[in-house]
């Protein structure tokens, strides 16, 4: 679900265009994207699934996570990672875009709650304008700049009115990619034994404030 979900924001909500995959293809090297992308919930399923694709079109990556998860990101591909607890977060961004001689004209929000859409809006709105996805709604009861377009995910349309992006997303990009390596599913694999007894063991888990891994059941 985190490649759906990462796939469709990116090159559905945002409209990147697609890398060529196929046996007379270049890898989509002539497609190669620039400037700056900003995903806000890097560390996450969707978040981390997102830095890696970004980061494999050739963008610059500013991620945004929790300070224990910034050298995991930065494997998964991220070039600038920030804290999302610093006040200063959104200024720190736009001075290493500055630095950067960059601009952030896209942003992924895997988050989109307890203010990370604003912020997200925030950084394009500085920088100009642009596109952000959200995987949530943006507040109603905020106000956004009118330069910023923002929109929601919906990652089940590849089983609706964009099946031929799904076939090309699951069967083309990410075989390719997981053949090459260049590609690993994220976040980490933490393995709950016990079958279908232990759902309560690992929704306590869950619940203790799991970070930056994945639960899983073996059920046999």
């Amino acid at each position: 679900m985190s490649v759906a979900t990462a796939g469709v924001g990116i090159f559905i909500n945002l409209s990147i265009p697609r890398p060529e995959i196929g046996p007379n293809s270049n890898g989509g090297v002539d497609m190669k994207q620039s400037g700056g992308f900003l995903v806000w919930g890097a560390s996450s399923s969707v978040g981390s699934t997102a830095v890696q694709i970004v980061h494999s079109l050739g963008f610059t990556v500013y991620a945004v996570c929790s300070p224990k998860h910034h050298d995991k990101t930065r494997q998964y591909g991220a070039s600038h990672v920030f804290d999302y607890n610093d006040a200063n977060v959104v200024t720190n961004i736009l001075n290493a875009a500055k630095q950067s001689n960059q601009s952030i004209k896209y942003a992924f929000d895997a988050i989109s709650e307890n203010g990370s859409c604003e912020q997200v809006v925030s950084v394009l709105d500085q920088q100009g304008g642009g596109k952000a996805a959200l995987t949530l709604g943006f507040p109603k009861d905020k106000q956004k700049p009118e330069n910023v377009e923002t929109s929601v995910i919906g990652a089940y349309s590849i089983n609706t009115d964009a099946k031929e992006f799904g076939g090309w997303l699951f069967n083309g990009w990410l075989e390719k990619n997981l053949e090459d390596k260049t590609f690993v599913p994220s976040p980490e694999i933490q393995t709950v034994e016990g079958g279908i007894q232990a759902v309560s063991k690992a929704m306590d888990l869950h619940s203790k404030g799991l970070s930056g891994k994945k639960l899983v059941l073996p059920l046999a």
